[in-house]
Formats: C-alpha cells, sequence, structure tokens
C-alpha cells in the first residue's frame, strides 16, 4: 500500500459554504452547552475579574496604546528626517 504525499488540500475558498456554516454551528452550539452547564454547577454569580483588577486591566492597555502611538509617532518623525537628511544630501531632483 503506498501513501499518497502529494495530495492536495482544499482551502477554506473551495470549501463549500453551507459545510463551513454546519461545523461553525456545532461549535457555537456546543460552547453555549458547556457555558450553561458550568452555570448550573455554580450555586452563585462569582464574577471573573475584581472592579480593581479591572481597572488594573484599563490602565495597562492605556499606557500600552500610548506607547503605540509615541512609537509611532517617533517612528514617522525619524524617517522624515532621514528622507529630508538624503534629499538634501543629493541636492535638488532634476
Amino acid at each position: 500500500m503506498e501513501v499518497d504525499n502529494n495530495k492536495e488540500l482544499r482551502s477554506l475558498a473551495l470549501t463549500p459554504t453551507w459545510s463551513v456554516a454546519t461545523v461553525l454551528t456545532i461549535f457555537v452550539v456546543v460552547s453555549l452547552l458547556v457555558e450553561r452547564s458550568i452555570h448550573r454547577l455554580s450555586n452563585g454569580y462569582e464574577p471573573f475579574v475584581s472592579y480593581e483588577g479591572l481597572e488594573q486591566l484599563h490602565r495597562f492597555i492605556f499606557v500600552m496604546a500610548v506607547t503605540h502611538v509615541s512609537y509611532s509617532c517617533l517612528t514617522m518623525l525619524l524617517a522624515i528626517v532621514k528622507v529630508r537628511y538624503i534629499y538634501c544630501d543629493q541636492g535638488e531632483p532634476s
């Protein structure tokens, strides 16, 4: 018996829509069933994250966003300076 290693895999673009929808529906139904069973097993409502933890997460995300924007602006500024330096060094284009 010979194994065919040259077998082509079908991409998601070529997969029929009904089969993708069926698999996704099964995933959603299973996740809902698991969620319901978790809630039935627990006798009380227990928050996933405390208010203080949520505040810390909010501050962390804010600092990360400010850092990201700052680094992006610094990168653009350095790129502009470099381009102007090269442009002035080579002289005026014809």
